[in-house]
């Protein structure tokens, strides 16, 4: 061999070998080189019971250091649950250990670590599945394994699974949030009928609760409200509930004909009480319709004479109400005190007596009785059917002409058939010409009279669009276009129920017969007549922008500039939700939260357009709740700092975002941009 430099390879160096050793657990401690910082105690009372019940299945990794203690490297979680035990006195012999040189410690903390895999969802369930089957119950093995009862039930209800699905699982052909959606029924063929149908695939958790329940009634139902779980139960209905569900929305009533049916008898104890009341007609409605009485005249509560009996007993309250006041003033008294209360609710009561509707009224008319969408039954009181309103105008007609040929005739006139020739048109148009000239100068000089004449002319075709010559002299015209059948979930509209809520009170204040309209304005404040004003006038407001129209017409410009004035802030009165993003485009509901999110949106405009519609809509929803966004259209100037720049900035997001994300039609990005 030829003298030469020959180039070792120096051997990789050999790990020490760790040496085990029983260490009295008062020289432990965690060590500074321990990587675990953060949620070091997490899980440790459990931890505890589970090494108290099964013993330390793993050893404790440690090192020496010069003092004779020994440092923890890897199970600090372990030594905390030991020390929990032996506090409690469940724990007193020594520790079993692994001793590693000191230079070893932090690099076998950072394997242990991370070199661990969490167990598998499905090994973990079907585990509990088998330690229940054994005989252990739900509190004992939550107890074991240091988690809650809750835990160990949903994963018991996850081992309920069809086989066939939960193998999908493991194959990771389902996301766990899918699978939880199927244990929602215990049915396996239903579980398997659903997910083999091809649209469910895509779908979320809550798309597959829908498509295995849909025969079933959510309790956030309006039928459910009304009838309440409670009586629903109490009558044998059969309820399934969301072991996954935190709130009511997991649960769903299994029987819809038996929740009709309490629905109808409870509605139809309330039509037996209002026709105990004395109406004419009464009518049940499972939805109240928004609109429906449109056409129905109306009769409103009045003032009532009370009877003699209520005057005595009026008369009797009102006397012992001024002696213990009398009293009372001389020196305090708690029993007196108490009974004065009662006497003044007693006098309120009474007194509520002299204001309703009368019997006449209640014979023509009817009352409705039905849900609202949230569930709560509501009541029509004083309805008039509009072949009831036709009838009544032909029979007064006939009175009317009746009662005037009999005055005629009182008077010592001779009624004929052809009576005395009426003056010409050309003369009768100029009589009342000038009569109208002059009543014009006097309500000039009466802002009063002008203030009632306009707010009577509004008010007509508002109250009394049914009513008998319901016609004013005041030629003041509004119109007013119908909202509810532009506006989608008319009926959980807030603002429409507000408009509803102002015209009943209105109406109930206002006096029933048209004839008596003109003579309780003139008795009102200009405080009154200035608030029914401000009514009326907002019912002729019209700030839609139509489908046939195109451009911004003058109106529209004219109900920005009037919500500016108004200070208007929709966000009282309307938020985003899912509903309403899924009647957009994918392209408008990546530039909605793009705009809405801002630079905080990072790349979820872009992956909103690659999701399936409905996912797309529920991230959307999400990302957007609580922002208090609004589209463009129900901004307001003055408020939100709204400008024709900031609109094309709002604008080029959008375009932007369909233009950086490759899947996108080029007509997508014109068509946004167009707009």
């Amino acid at each position: 061999m030829t003298a030469a430099t020959v180039a070792v390879t120096a051997p990789a160096p050999v790990p020490a070998v760790p040496a085990e050793a029983l260490i009295p657990l008062t020289k432990l401690s965690v060590a500074p080189e321990n990587v675990r910082r953060t949620d070091k105690r997490g899980g440790v009372e459990g931890l505890a019971e589970s090494i108290a019940e099964e013993g330390l299945l793993q050893n404790l990794v440690v090192f020496e250091t010069e003092a004779g203690r020994f440092r923890v490297v890897a199970g600090g979680r372990r030594l905390a649950a030991l020390k929990l035990l032996a506090k409690a006195g469940r724990w007193g012999g020594p520790v079993r250990c692994l001793v590693l040189p000191s230079e070893a410690a932090q690099r076998v903390s950072l394997a242990e670590n991370v070199m661990r895999r969490a167990l598998h969802p499905a090994d973990e369930f079907e585990a509990f599945a088998a330690l229940m089957h054994e005989g252990h119950d739900a509190p004992e093995v939550a107890r074991r394994f240091g988690t809650t009862v809750r835990h160990v039930e949903q994963r018991m209800k996850l081992a309920a699974v069809s086989p066939a699905l939960v193998k999908a699982y493991r194959a990771g052909d389902m996301t766990l949030d899918q699978l939880t959606a199927f244990a929602v029924v215990d049915d396996h063929a239903r579980q398997e009928q659903v997910w083999n149908t091809h649209y469910v695939r895509e779908s979320t958790g809550q798309g597959i609760r829908r498509a295995l329940l849909s025969e079933h009634v959510p309790v956030t139902d309006k039928l459910a409200r009304f009838v309440t779980l409670e009586a629903y139960e109490q009558a044998g209905g059969v309820v399934t509930r969301d072991l996954f569900s935190d709130d009511e929305g997991g649960t769903w009533l299994a029987d819809p004909d038996l929740l009709r049916r309490l629905a109808a008898e409870k509605m139809g104890a309330e039509a037996a009480a209002l026709s105990a009341e004395g109406w004419g007609w009464v009518e049940t409605f499972e939805q109240f319709p928004y609109s429906g009485f449109y056409n129905f005249g109306r009769v409103y509560p009045r003032a009532l004479p009370l009877s003699a009996e209520d005057r005595a007993e009026l008369a009797r309250l009102t006397e012992r109400r001024d002696t213990i006041l009398t009293s009372l003033e001389a020196a305090p008294d708690e029993v007196l005190g108490e009974e004065l209360a009662t006497v003044e609710a007693a006098i309120g009561a009474v007194r509520q007596r002299d204001y309703g509707f009368t019997p006449e009224d209640m014979a023509r008319a009817g009352a409705a009785v039905g849900l609202t969408h949230e569930g709560r039954l509501k009541v029509e009181r004083g309805l008039v059917r509009p072949e009831d309103v036709r009838r009544e105008k032909k029979e007064r007609e006939r009175a009317e002409r009746a009662e005037i040929a009999a005055a005629r005739v009182e008077a010592g006139e001779t009624v004929t058939e052809a009576p005395f020739p009426a003056l010409s048109d050309v003369l009768t148009e100029e009589m009342t010409a000038l009569r109208t000239a002059a009543l014009r100068v006097e309500v000039m000089r009466r802002p009063d009279l002008a203030l009632a004449g306009v707010v009577h002319a509004l008010a007509m075709p508002v109250f009394y669009t049914h009513a008998w010559r319901a016609e004013s002299a005041f030629e003041i015209k509004a119109t007013s276009i119908d909202l509810v059948g532009r506006i989608a979930g008319a009926e959980a509209c807030p603002t429409l129920a507000a408009m509803t809520e102002a015209r009943e009170a209105w109406g109930y204040r206002l006096p029933g017969d048209v004839g008596d309209l003109w003579e309780w304005l003139t008795e009102q404040s200009g405080d009154t007549l200035l608030d029914l004003l401000a009514y009326l006038a907002a019912q002729s407001l019209n700030g839609v922008k139509q489908r046939h129209e195109r451009g911004r017409p003058g109106r529209v410009e004219h109900a920005d500039t009037i919500a500016a004035s108004a200070d208007l802030n929709m966000r009282t009165w309307w938020s985003v939700d899912a509903a309403f993003l899924a009647r957009l485009s994918k392209a408008q509901i990546a530039a909605a939260v793009a705009d809405g999110m801002g630079e905080e949106a990072g790349d979820l405009p872009p992956l909103l357009l690659k999701l399936p519609k409905a996912e797309a809509v529920s991230r959307a929803a999400q990302a957007l709740d609580g922002r208090g966004w609004l589209p463009e259209l129900l901004r307001t100037t003055r408020q939100d700092g709204e400008t024709e720049i900031r609109a094309r900035a709002s604008q080029r997001i959008a375009v932007d975002v369909i233009r950086n994300t490759d899947d996108v039609h080029p007509e997508t990005v014109h068509a946004v941009a167009a707009e």
